[in-house]
C-alpha cells in the first residue's frame, strides 16, 4: 500500500516485455486509485539499454533485482504489493523468473495477472510437439487475452481457459521513438521481420526465406528491404553462420547496434510501406498500424493469419511487392490487414480496461489493504523460501510445520512486553563482506538474514575488492530489500556505532545462508551467559552456484579447543563476537576474514585472557561452495609473519615449524623432549605379531633413552623362545625386559604392572599386534605427552589393508540403551591427518607422561580389567581437566581384535553411563562430520536416484509401447515373407516390455 492506494508491481524480464508494459507506465500517471512500482531484472538491463532509457525518459523509478534472485524467491520484496502484472509468464524456460515470482505472489495473497504477449502465444494460441499442453502452464490467477476466448487453440487446457479474460491488445499502435533515417532509402521501403531462431522452422524454410529475400531484392531495385531480426533471437545476425542475403538494396538492422537497438517492430513499421514477416506478432503490429503485411508460410499451415496474404513461393514474394507498388491493389492489402485485426483483437482501450478490472477486483474485497500484508511470521511466501533451503531440521526428520512453529514462537518473544526495553535496545549485526560485483548470491544472503525470527537485526555491507562505498550505496538504492541495511563508510565511527548498538557482530560472504533461528539464539545468549565469542555448526554446500542448494557435509564445531584451533581453521565465518573485540583486532579484520577465513582473528581471540567462548550445537551457517577455502596452506602462506607473531607468545613451549602439506602447512612442536621413554607391550603367544611390533620399534628415530617392557601373559615356552631369539639377533642397545604375569588376562593390570616397573619419563602403551609406521612417532608423541594440559597422545591407527582407520575416540550421541559405549572410534577421514584435540585415544597405541598416569591411578584394573578400560581412563582424565591430543600425521598399523577375544562387557557399559554423564553432552561439541545427518542425506540422495531411475524406466517403457504399437500395425499390414521376421521382433519387444514393467 502506497499513500493508501493499492500497489501494482509491473515486472519485466524479457527484451520484448517493454512493449507490453510501457503503455501501463503511461496510463499510471492518470490513475488516482492505484500506485505503481516497476521492477526490471539485471539481465534485461544488461541486454537492452532501451529499457533503462525509456524508463528515464518517462521519469519512472524502478528497482533492478537479480534474475537469479527472483528465481530463488528473494527478490523483489512483495510486502507492500497487492497486484502483480507480468508481461510473459508460464512454465516455459524463458518465462521462469516471472513464473516463480507469480507463485510467490500467489502464496502471499497477491492478485496476479499475466498478459498474452504474442499472437502465437505458447500455452494459449500455439502448441506443437515440443510446446505441449502438459508442458506449458500458468501460475497467474488471471490471463488477459487480446481476442475472444474462442480463438484459443483447441489444445488449451480447461484450467487455463477458465482464467482467461478478453481485454484487447495493450501494445501501442505507434510507439514514440526517435525518427529513423533509412540509409539510401529508395522509392519504396519494405520491412522484413524474422524470428527464425524458433524451433518450428525447418532448415528448408530458413534457406528458402533467405534465398527468396535476395531474389526479390534483386528483382525490385526500386525498393529498400530493411531486414529486422528478432530483438532477442537475432538468428540472422548472431546465430546463422552461412552467407547473408546480398543486394545493394538490402539493409540488415542488427538489434545489437546502437542505431537499431531502440527500434522494435512496431517502431519500424510506421517508416515503411509494407511488411513481410515470418509467423509472429509483427503481423498484428503492422495490421493495427494500417500497414499492408504478408506472412511467409511455405510448408506451414497458417490459417489463423487469414485473410492476410501467406507467401508460399518466390512468386508470392514478387506478387506482394507488386501489390504494394500498385495504388489500387494496396487498398486490398490494407483492407485485409483491417479484417485481420477485427477478427483477432478486442477493440477499445485495453490498458484502461485492465486497470479498471484490477481496481474493481480490489474494491470488491472486504479485506482492508492496510492489514493484508501483515501476515503472521513466517508468512506463506517466507515459508516457501525457507522450505527451499536445506536447513538442519529437514535432516532431523522434523516436520516443516513444527520448525516454522518454532520460528513463530521465537518471534513472539520480541513482541509485547516479554522483554524489557533494555533487552530490546541492541541488535544482532551482520557484516556482509562484498568483494565481488553484487549479484544474486548477495541477495540470497541478505534475504536469509532478513527472515530471522528475531526482528532486532541489522546488516552492514562491507565494500572490498573493486567495490567502493559509493558503488555499493548506488547498488543498494536500486534494490528492494526491507530492513536495516547500510554500507560501511568509516572504520572507526562505524565500529563505535556497532559497539553502542549491537550485542554481537557476525560475518558472512555473498552466497552463504544463515538459519532463521541464529539471531534469536545469539540474543538469548546475551540475556543469559553473555559470552564473548559464540561458535556454531556449519553445513557445507556443494557446487559453485548458490542455486545448487545441496548439502555436501555437516560439520560439527567443538567448544574452544586451543590446540585444534592452532592447527585447523575449523571455525571459518561461523562465529559471532562482541563488537569491541572485533574493533580492537590489530590487523585488517576484513582482509583476514576474506583471505584467511578468519583464522588469524580467531587465534588472536584465543590468546586473549579471560574471554568466554560458547559453542551452539545447531547448524546455523550454510556456506556456499565457492566460499570454501581450498586449503589451509593457501590461507597461511601470505600471512606467515603474522602467524609467527601470533605464536610468539607460545615460543617457550612450542616451536613454529613449516612443512610442505596443504592440509597442515605448519606444526607447533613441543620444545621439551622426553629424556626417557618406556614402551609397554602386553602379549600372549602369537610371536609373529610381537616380533613385527618390536621390529617397528627398533626402526624408531629416537634420541631419548628407550626401554621396552614386554608383559608376558602365560605364553608357551615355544612362543617365548622365538621372541627371545629375535631379540638376541638384533643385538640392540635398547633395554628390553620381559615381565611375567601368570594370571588370567587382565589388560589393565598388565599395563599397570608395566608402568610400575618402568623407568621412563613417558609411558608408551602398545598392543603386540600393532606396528608403528612413522619413524618419529615415539619422539613426537612423547613430547606432546609432556605438555602441561595433556594426558593421552594418540596417532592414526590403520588396518593392514588401509581401508579402515581409527582417528582417535569420539563421544557418542545420547542413547537409551545401556549396552552401548559412551564413545566410539572415529573413522572420519576429514580430519584424520591433522593435529587436534580428541575425546580420547585407544590404548592400542598411546603415550602418557608417567607422573600423570600415576596421578590418575592408572587403568582401573578392578572394574575395567579389559574392555572399555581406555574409555574409562580417558573419561577420568577429562573430568580432571586434562586434554587428549591426536597426531594424525603419525601412523600405526593395527590388526584389531587379535590381542584378546570378545567378552561380555555389559557391566562396564552400565558403570560408565552411571559414572560419566558428560560424554553425551560432549557428543554435541566435537570436531567431526556428522554421520547421522550424513546418513539422512545419503538416504535422501538415494531416494532421489530411485525416483530418477523410475522416471527413466517409465520413459523407456513408453518408448517400448510406442514401438510395440508401431510393429503391431506393420504386422497387420504385412503379407510378405517379412511377416515372420517382424513377428519374432514383436515377441522380443513384448519380453522387453514385461521386463520394464517388472523393474518399475
Amino acid at each position: 500500500m502506497s499513500n493508501g492506494k493499492p500497489t501494482v508491481l509491473l515486472f519485466m524480464d524479457l527484451i520484448q516485455d517493454l512493449d507490453l508494459i510501457r503503455p501501463f507506465l503511461l496510463a499510471a500517471k492518470n490513475r488516482e486509485d492505484l500506485s505503481f512500482k516497476v521492477c526490471v531484472t539485471d539481465w534485461l538491463v544488461s541486454k537492452s539499454p532501451r529499457v533503462e532509457n525509456t524508463l528515464r525518459e518517462l521519469g519512472i523509478e524502478y528497482s533492478v533485482p537479480f534474475r537469479r534472485g527472483v528465481k530463488l524467491g528473494i527478490q523483489p520484496q512483495l510486502h507492500d504489493v497487492q497486484v502483480l502484472i507480468t508481461a510473459a509468464e508460464s512454465t516455459a524456460g524463458p518465462h521462469k523468473a516471472a513464473h516463480l515470482l507469480t507463485k510467490r505472489a500467489n502464496a502471499a495473497g497477491i492478485h496476479t495477472y499475466t498478459l498474452q504477449h504474442g499472437f502465437e502465444n505458447i500455452g494459449l494460441t500455439y502448441f506443437d510437439e515440443r510446446e505441449t499442453p502438459e508442458s506449458i502452464q500458468f501460475a497467474s490467477s488471471k490471463i488477459l487475452l487480446w481476442g475472444d476466448v474462442s480463438l484459443l487453440a483447441p489444445e488449451a487446457l480447461p484450467e487455463t481457459i477458465s482464467r482467461c479474460i478478453p481485454v484487447g491488445c495493450p501494445k501501442e499502435i505507434s510507439p514514440v521513438t526517435p525518427e529513423i533515417k533509412i540509409p539510401g532509402k529508395r522509392d519504396y521501403a519494405i520491412a522484413i521481420f524474422e524470428n527464425l531462431h524458433w524451433h518450428r522452422y525447418s532448415e528448408d524454410y530458413r534457406q528458402s526465406f533467405l534465398a527468396d529475400l535476395e531474389t526479390t531484392a534483386r528483382r525490385f531495385p526500386n525498393t529498400t528491404f530493411l531486414v529486422k531480426p528478432h530483438h532477442a533471437g537475432m538468428w540472422l545476425t548472431h546465430r546463422y553462420k552461412g552467407n547473408l542475403p546480398n543486394a545493394d538494396n538490402i539493409i540488415i538492422a542488427d538489434p545489437k547496434l546502437p542505431q537499431w537497438e531502440a527500434y522494435t517492430a512496431a517502431a519500424l513499421i510506421k517508416y515503411v510501406d509494407a511488411a513481410i514477416t515470418t509467423p509472429s506478432t509483427v503481423a498484428v503490429d503492422a495490421a493495427r498500424a494500417g500497414c499492408p503485411v504478408s506472412v511467409v508460410s511455405y510448408d506451414l499451415e497458417l490459417e489463423n493469419y487469414a485473410p492476410l496474404m501467406r507467401i508460399k513461393s518466390t512468386k508470392d514474394w514478387f506478387s506482394f511487392v507488386n501489390q504494394i507498388q500498385n495504388s489500387q491493389k494496396i487498398i486490398t492489402a490494407r483492407n485485409q490487414a483491417q479484417a485481420f485485426v477485427e477478427r483477432n483483437l478486442i477493440s477499445g482501450d485495453a490498458i484502461q480496461r485492465i486497470l479498471d478490472l484490477i481496481a474493481a477486483e480490489i474494491a470488491q474485497e472486504s479485506t482492508d489493504f492496510t492489514t493484508i500484508n501483515q501476515l503472521s511470521y513466517p508468512s506463506k511466501a517466507e515459508i516457501l523460501f525457507l522450505a527451499s533451503l536445506p536447513l538442519e531440521y529437514q535432516y532431523r526428520n522434523l516436520k516443516p510445520e513444527e520448525y516454522f512453529k518454532r520460528l513463530s514462537t521465537e518471534r513472539g518473544l520480541f513482541l509485547g512486553d516479554a522483554l524489557t526495553d533494555e533487552e530490546k535496545a541492541k541488535n544482532i549485526s551482520l557484516l556482509l563482506l562484498v568483494e565481488e560485483t553484487p549479484s544474486a548470491e548477495l541477495g540470497v544472503t541478505l534475504k536469509s538474514w532478513q527472515l530471522q525470527s528475531c526482528p532486532l537485526v541489522d546488516c552492514w555491507l562491507i565494500p572490498l575488492g573493486n567495490n567502493s562505498t559509493e558503488s555499493l550505496t548506488t547498488w543498494l538504492a536500486k534494490q528492494d530489500f526491507s530492513g536495516k541495511i547500510q554500507v560501511w563508510k568509516d572504520n572507526h565511527n562505524d565500529w563505535l556505532q556497532l559497539a553502542d548498538k549491537s550485542d554481537f557482530v557476525l560475518f558472512s560472504r555473498p552466497g552463504d545462508l544463515l538459519a532463521p533461528t541464529l539471531a534469536t539464539t545469539l540474543k538469548l545468549f546475551s540475556f543469559d551467559s553473555n559470552p564473548d565469542v559464540v561458535v556454531w555448526n556449519l553445513q557445507q554446500l556443494a557446487g559453485s552456484e548458490i542455486d545448487e542448494l545441496t548439502v555436501k557435509e555437516f560439520l560439527r564445531r567443538p567448544q574452544l579447543e586451543l590446540h585444534t584451533l592452532r592447527h585447523i581453521n575449523y571455525i571459518g565465518t561461523g562465529f559471532a563476537v562482541k563488537p569491541n573485540l572485533a574493533a580492537n583486532y590489530p590487523d585488517d579484520l576484513f582482509d583476514c576474514l576474506v583471505k584467511n577465513d578468519g583464522h588469524l582473528f580467531q587465534l588472536w581471540l584465543g590468546n586473549q585472557v579471560g574471554l568466554q567462548w560458547q559453542t551452539h550445537p545447531e547448524y546455523c551457517s550454510l556456506r556456499a561452495g565457492k566460499n570454501r577455502p581450498e586449503s589451509l596452506q593457501k590461507l597461511v602462506t601470505p600471512y606467515l609473519d603474522t602467524y609467527r607473531k601470533i605464536f610468539s607468545s607460545l615460543e617457550n613451549e612450542f616451536e613454529f615449524v613449516l612443512q610442505a602439506d596443504e592440509q597442515q602447512p605448519y606444526q607447533l612442536k613441543p620444545r621439551r623432549q622426553a629424556e626417557s621413554i618406556s614402551v609397554i607391550i602386553p602379549f600372549r603367544d602369537k610371536p609373529d605379531y610381537t616380533i613385527r611390533c618390536l621390529a617397528s620399534l627398533f626402526k624408531q628415530q629416537v634420541s631419548e633413552s628407550l626401554e621396552i617392557i614386554l608383559i608376558n601373559n602365560q605364553s608357551t615356552q615355544n612362543s617365548l623362545a622365538q621372541i627371545k631369539s629375535y631379540l638376541e639377533e638384533q643385538q640392540s642397545k635398547i633395554n628390553v625386559k620381559i615381565i611375567d604375569y601368570d594370571f588370567p588376562f587382565n589388560h589393565s593390570r598388565q599395563c599397570n604392572l608395566g608402568a610400575k616397573v618402568a623407568s621412563g619419563e613417558v609411558l608408551f602403551f602398545l598392543n603386540n599386534d600393532a606396528e608403528i609406521l612413522s619413524e618419529s612417532a615415539l619422539s613426537e608423541m612423547a613430547a606432546w605427552a609432556l605438555v602441561a594440559s595433556v594426558t593421552t597422545v594418540g596417532c592414526q591407527i590403520i588396518s593392514p589393508d588401509g581401508k579402515q582407520i581409527i582417528a582417535g575416540l569420539k563421544a557418542k550421541k545420547a542413547t537409551t540403551s545401556q549396552k552401548l559405549s559412551l564413545v566410539e572410534e572415529c573413522r572420519d577421514r576429514k580430519y584424520a591427518r591433522l593435529i587436534r584435540e580428541t575425546y580420547g585415544n585407544s590404548f592400542a597405541c598411546v603415550a602418557i607422561a608417567k607422573n600423570r598416569y600415576e596421578e590418575l591411578a592408572g587403568l582401573n584394573e578392578k572394574e575395567f580389567p579389559n574392555g572399555f578400560n581406555d574409555v574409562e581412563f580417558n573419561a577420568r582424565s577429562r573430568a580432571a581437566g586434562y586434554t587428549n591430543i591426536y597426531l594424525g600425521h603419525l601412523q600405526v598399523q593395527h590388526l584389531s581384535g587379535t590381542s584378546r577375544g570378545r567378552c561380555d562387557e555389559f557391566l562396564q557399559t552400565i558403570i560408565l553411563r552411571q559414572r560419566f554423564l558428560q560424554p553425551s553432552a560432549d557428543s554435541l561439541f566435537q570436531l567431526e562430520r556428522d554421520e547421522t545427518y550424513k546418513r539422512n542425506l545419503e538416504t535422501e540422495i538415494k531416494a532421489k536416484n530411485v525416483k530418477l531411475q523410475q522416471k527413466e524406466v517409465k520413459s523407456e517403457l513408453k518408448k517400448l509401447k510406442q514401438e510395440n504399437k508401431k510393429l503391431a500395425e506393420e504386422i497387420a499390414a504385412m503379407k510378405t515373407s517379412k511377416f515372420w521376421q517382424l513377428r519374432a521382433k514383436w515377441f522380443r519387444l513384448k519380453k522387453l516390455l514385461k521386463l520394464a514393467k517388472e523393474s518399475e
